[in-house]
């Protein structure tokens, strides 16, 4: 090719890469499904009968983590599931119903999240709380029901990980189907 043929084409292709690259945007981290202690599959069992709402099991970034527990109770007069998990020590926690108590105050050392993960806003806050403790909390909403992730970055869950696995979470959640389609669960 000749020189100055070269040179003409150099920028036009060099524009054509930098607007196809400033187009594409990463996709959400995946997560795996984390298994469950015979214990929590009990409870899991039980807390779905009492919804009327198929929950998404937690999914972590993490290797190495198990559900230890599942709780039901009704903070907003509606139920509400939480799922318990860690590895030895709990590190994250995650609820689903379709009320909320909305929170208005973040605590004191902590900053405000305000995300967009695949199009859903999510809001929380992160950081040291006044007590020393390294926290992360978000909140989202996906087809009626509400979710909230409170992990406790510690050992393997730092915070990067946990921001990681909150945003991986959330997008899980904008594909979940209530467990009919084993691909779309992650």
């Amino acid at each position: 090719m000749r020189p100055a043929l070269r040179s003409h084409l150099g920028a036009p292709l060099l524009m054509l890469a930098a607007v196809a690259l400033a187009s594409c945007t990463p996709a959400e981290p995946r997560c795996a499904d984390i298994p469950m202690t015979p214990t929590a599959i009990e409870r899991s069992t039980a807390a779905r009968a009492a919804l009327d709402f198929e929950p998404m099991p937690p999914c972590s970034t993490v290797r190495g983590l198990e559900v230890s527990s599942v709780t039901l109770d009704t903070p907003a007069g509606a139920p509400r599931v939480t799922y318990v998990v860690g590895d030895g020590g709990t590190l994250f926690l995650l609820s689903q119903a379709r009320a909320v108590t909305p929170f208005l105050q973040i605590p004191e050392g902590t900053t405000r999240i305000d995300w967009t993960v695949e199009g859903i806003r999510v809001a929380g806050f992160e950081g040291t709380t006044g007590s020393g403790s390294a926290i992360l909390y978000v909140r989202w909403e996906h087809g009626g029901i509400v979710y909230e992730l409170q992990a406790m970055p510690a050992g393997r869950l730092t915070p990067t990980a946990a921001r990681t696995l909150a945003r991986a979470t959330v997008a899980r959640s904008v594909t979940w189907d209530g467990g009919g389609s084993e691909g779309d669960r992650g």
